[in-house]
This record gives structure tokens, sequence and C-alpha cells, in this order.
């Protein structure tokens, strides 16, 4: 759930988007990854469902601050985003 929302804030903040992933869009973001989860037949959403429905379902809810929307340089954007936000893992080290 952390990982999902790094990804949401980073679209808010990201200095080539003008207007970043909606409250409504970080939700329809969740369902679909839980949605494709499901399809896999499994009952938990790793990284990289994640970063493989990202730019499918976020790149259209962006608004780029260079005054016209490309698909592609949306799609861009989401793939820097995810490269720039650290993906999570299991911290064995205290055991």
């Amino acid at each position: 759930m952390e990982y999902i929302i790094s990804v949401i804030h980073k679209t808010r903040t990201h200095k080539g988007i003008a207007l970043g992933v909606s409250p409504r869009g970080s939700l329809a973001f969740l369902r679909t990854v839980q949605a494709y989860t499901a399809i896999k037949g499994l009952q938990y959403v790793t990284p990289e469902f994640i970063r493989t429905i990202a730019p499918h379902v976020l790149a259209h809810r962006l608004i780029l601050r260079t005054g016209f929307q490309k698909d592609t340089a949306s799609r861009d954007i989401i793939q820097d985003i995810l490269s720039e936000v650290p993906v999570p893992t299991e911290d064995f080290s205290g055991r």
C-alpha cells in the first residue's frame, strides 16, 4: 500500500506534471492492481504487478506542464517515476 501511495504522491510533485493523479484515480489504480492480482490467481499484490499496471492506468490521468498531452510522454514520465520510487523489499537483517 505504501508503494502505491509513494508512486501517486510522486505524480503530484513531479516537475513535468501540472496535475497529478487524483484521489479517485488512486482508488482506480488500487482496484485495477487488485483485479490483476486476482486474475493471476494470487491473493496478494506484488511491486511487479504495480509496475506493470501503472503506465496503463495512470498515464491518461496526468496533465503535463508542456501544454500538450501525448500518451507516450505521459507513459515515459510514469516510467521515470517508477524508476525513482524505491521498490519495497522484505528486510531480513534483524533475523
